[in-house]
């Protein structure tokens, strides 16, 4: 297993299954980036495996199938579209399936995720299944955001959290290592939330690059040193959800230093921020922190008709005149 925070959890649920203790419904949580969906589907594998060890042996019939997503008693659930709900039609689907015999024996699994993205009406439809599975049933809800989840939900599964341990750091310079990225594990770690995955695709996609330009333009501009629009062509090049992830973060440090935080998670871009913050008082940057928070909602969902570059634009005008 090469993420070392999964190991306790895994263990755990070996635990539960060679004891006959496998609860019908789990739910793995935890900020993105932690590999639960990995962890999910690892287990999935095991427990559908032919001829399980401590891990799949990756090699039996199960096992191949499932490694062409072609396994007929594993059923993932997601959004049709990115940023939109689970609809009740894919679990009513879903229940169908799971009252009806697997077809190779053994286990049906069902994996939801992000479960947060169950409506109102998928989340009652699947109470049922939750409460009177039919048969070795396991759904394995994933979700980043388990308190949105109704209580009804929660309470017939058993939770199981991953969390980032110390071997994390430990990991992700390993990692950086391999891939000889020249960057402070301990840093991206901070601003990944202690997910290391997370850490790892934001060291692989330059996000301290893209955010060390990003924070010299915000500076230059509260000095009146630079153009406002002139970076926007450039930014267009790159991931414009990086980006944004970038100006949020920075922007609630901003708000850190004006009330008073003796940390900052962009720790190595004290002296900038502390330039920056005697410029933009806390009362226009929360506003503004909210304004940047519904841009990335409405970059994530891919409304239609958004024009990437008013968005950009409009978001470095809006910086300018909350001083």
């Amino acid at each position: 297993m090469s993420e070392p925070w999964h190991v306790s959890p895994w263990r755990q649920l070996l635990s539960q299954r060679r004891q006959q203790r496998l609860p019908h419904a789990l739910l793995l949580t935890g900020p993105a980036g932690l590999g639960k969906l990995i962890f999910a589907r690892r287990f999935a594998q095991y427990l559908l495996c032919q001829a399980p060890a401590e891990f799949a042996c990756g090699q039996c019939g199960a096992c191949r199938l499932i490694l062409a997503n072609n396994h007929p008693d594993l059923i993932s659930i997601a959004p049709e579209e990115t940023g939109k709900n689970i609809k009740v039609d894919q679990i009513r689907e879903l229940t169908a399936t799971l009252n009806q015999t697997a077809q190779r024996a053994g286990y049906q699994v069902a994996i939801i995720a992000p479960a947060e993205a169950l409506n109102k009406a998928a989340a009652n439809a699947l109470l049922k299944t939750l409460e009177e599975p039919a048969g070795q049933v396991l759904l394995l809800l994933v979700s980043h955001q388990p308190g949105t989840l109704p209580a009804t939900i929660i309470s017939r599964c058993q939770r199981i959290p991953l969390t980032a341990t110390i071997t994390a750091s430990a990991w992700l310079r390993t990692q950086l290592q391999t891939l000889n990225i020249q960057a402070d594990a301990d840093l991206l770690l901070q601003i990944a939330e202690y997910a290391p995955l997370r850490a790892l695709a934001l060291a692989q996609n330059n996000y301290l690059g893209l955010r060390d330009e990003l924070l010299t333009h915000l500076h230059a501009i509260s000095q009146r040193q630079a153009p406002l629009l002139t970076p926007v062509a450039e930014y267009l090049k790159q991931d414009l959800n990086l980006w944004l992830d970038a100006f949020i973060s920075l922007v609630s440090d901003l708000i850190r230093l004006q009330l008073g935080a003796s940390t900052l998670v962009n720790r190595d871009r004290a002296p900038q921020l502390r330039q920056i913050a005697q410029t933009y008082p806390v009362s226009h940057l929360m506003p503004f922190f909210s304004t940047l928070m519904q841009a990335r909602q409405a970059l994530h969902n891919r409304q239609i008709h958004l024009n990437e570059q008013l968005l950009l634009e409009s978001l470095l005008i809006n910086w300018e005149f909350i001083k």
